[in-house]
């Protein structure tokens, strides 16, 4: 995955849009939030995003949660709160429901970040 600081995704979008043909690329914003562009033919469908993962029946690391819901294959403590599970469960409702938001070309990404406050158009 390649990382570009959002002063350079704004100097050339037409580098990182080449490097997210290629794979998956993150834009790391000043205020710390990093978001991440996807070639959309990398896709199969939206559902792809909300896939359950499967767990390799090779694994045989020790979990480090105590809870026996936890889903992640290494015990991730993350997942041992019920608020961040239900955020995760809610962005996969979203995806499924189609509540997500498609930025076509560099104008409608304009547009998406300056609704956000991070682009000025």
């Amino acid at each position: 995955m390649e990382h570009y600081a959002y002063a350079e995704f704004k100097k050339n979008l037409t580098a990182v849009f080449a490097a997210a043909t290629r794979e998956k690329v993150a834009i790391n914003f000043p205020d710390g939030k990093r978001f991440h562009l996807q070639s959309v033919t990398d896709l199969q469908s939206a559902t792809d995003i909300a896939a359950p993962v499967k767990k390799s029946p090779r694994r045989t690391r020790t979990r480090k949660s105590k809870n026996p819901n936890n889903p992640s294959p290494a015990g991730d403590p993350y997942f041992d709160d019920p608020r961040n599970i239900a955020a995760i469960m809610r962005g996969i409702r979203q995806v499924k429901e189609g509540k997500v938001t498609k930025c076509r070309n560099r104008e409608e990404l304009h547009n998406f970040l300056a609704g956000l406050g991070y682009y000025d158009v």
